[in-house]
């Protein structure tokens, strides 16, 4: 895939991890303060670089695709991993293990389906 031709904000883009570009997902990583791709069909992973780069700092580390692919809560306390300890994608195992895919409770599913359907409430 040639992203320059498949990318519209390709010659303003600055972002270091772009899912038109397999090298960059297999091989990059990125810090919160970074720039996020830009594209209006993009993968869940970059709805989550959105959400992270609201809680955290590049002093909280850095996350590969494969941190940001991991379904689990992003909190202002959670770091990613520590560039300077060592290749990011050879920390992320460890990483992964310690970030359990987030299983939301019944109640709180119960919840996010009211919320969606425009309801918080039943009504009569």
């Amino acid at each position: 895939m040639d992203c320059r031709n498949d990318c519209r904000y390709f010659d303003g883009c600055s972002a270091p991890l772009c899912p038109l570009d397999e090298s960059s997902v297999s091989h990059a990583a990125w810090f919160p303060d970074e720039e996020i791709c830009r594209l209006a069909d993009s993968p869940e992973w970059v709805s989550r670089q959105k959400k992270i780069s609201k809680k955290l700092t590049f002093e909280s580390g850095c996350f590969t695709v494969r941190m940001l692919e991991r379904k689990c809560r992003f909190t202002s306390g959670q770091l990613g991993v520590d560039p300077a300890k060592g290749n990011p994608h050879n920390l992320e195992d460890a990483w992964l293990k310690e970030h359990p895919t987030y299983v939301p409770s019944e109640k709180q599913a119960e919840h996010s389906k009211k919320i969606a359907s425009g309801c918080g409430f039943d009504a009569k």
